[in-house]
């Protein structure tokens, strides 16, 4: 009888030590495959928010952005912009923000006085 106790004993510890693996496992996997998943949206935030720049210096007007939203797949980017007119260095200067969930970026953009479209 106590070698029989021993092995259900030895069979149970065996057990727990196998499903808790399994149970570490499929977590891990849940982890990598969130973290893709956070990666791609990241990935597509920011060249949106890269298209974005490169058409606010095509824009020949700053002082006349008002502050927008763009809907992307991901959700929406909201897009805030302060314009200062010239500053100490004889430029006018775009101040861009982006935010989106937990995405905060502040991009500042400034083009000569003097330039002419």
């Amino acid at each position: 009888m106590n070698k029989k106790g021993a092995s259900y004993v030895s069979l149970l510890i065996t057990l727990v030590i196998f499903l808790s693996v399994l149970v570490v496992f499929g977590n891990f996997s849940v982890y990598i495959s969130n973290h893709k998943q956070n990666v791609k949206e990241a990935n597509y935030v920011y060249q949106e928010i890269t298209n974005h720049i490169s058409d606010l210096y095509n824009n020949h007007e700053w002082e006349l952005l008002d502050d927008e939203i763009i809907s992307t797949e991901q959700g929406d980017l909201k897009v805030l912009y302060t314009y200062e007119e010239n500053t100490e260095f004889a430029t006018s200067e775009l101040s861009v923000d982006f935010i989106f969930k937990d995405i905060n970026e502040t991009y500042k953009l400034e083009r000569s006085v003097y330039y002419e479209w």
